[in-house]
């Protein structure tokens, strides 16, 4: 859900600022983008992922520091790998 959250983010932030798919938005201006504060967006949960902006032109990702659901620990999945 944080993934989707951010992705939103980032074309709101992109339809706003006109920025280069390049660009690597910071956590905090993705979270004024999505009308969350940092600590909603990028709050870990108990499975210990960890949520990486990416830069414009690409999804956002999670780092699983854990072995998930059949995903194992170390894996780099996106909103996309998780839809059922």
């Amino acid at each position: 859900m944080h993934l989707s959250m951010i992705d939103s983010a980032k074309v709101m932030l992109n339809q706003s600022r006109q920025l280069p798919q390049n660009y690597w938005p910071t956590r905090a201006e993705i979270a004024a983008a999505s009308g969350y504060s940092l600590d909603e967006l990028f709050k870990p949960s108990s499975w210990g992922e960890v949520c990486i902006v990416n830069q414009m032109g690409s999804p956002a990702l999670a780092y699983l520091s854990n072995a998930i659901g059949g995903l194992p620990e170390g894996c780099l999945v996106t909103s996309e790998d998780l839809k059922p």
